[in-house]
């Protein structure tokens, strides 16, 4: 089901909680449809991690923690998300090589 948020982002309320992230953008160009999906896996501390995080045709990402805060890119947005909760994101005592 794609929807259009107040913002203008297209989404898919796909199950967010068990898989990637898969965002769509369609543009019109010189009556040409194109439609470029682009596929987020994400681990923290070697974990898979799951958020809803929306693409907008504007490029911009959103995400339903921080509903008022547009991201240039994906980093950035996970970057965010573990400064806002970092006790979602502790180590857990993994050494990863860092």
């Amino acid at each position: 089901m794609d929807n259009e948020d107040s913002h203008g982002h297209h989404h898919d309320h796909g199950d967010i909680h068990d898989g990637p992230i898969i965002t769509t953008r369609n543009i019109e160009h010189n009556n040409v449809n194109i439609e470029i999906e682009t596929t987020y896996k994400i681990k923290i501390n070697g974990r898979d991690y799951f958020t809803h995080a929306m693409l907008g045709e504007d490029g911009f990402l959103t995400c339903h923690a921080i509903p008022y805060k547009l991201f240039a890119s994906m980093p950035e947005l996970i970057i965010a998300l573990v400064d806002l909760y970092p006790n979602e994101f502790e180590n857990e005592g993994h050494d990863h090589g860092s």
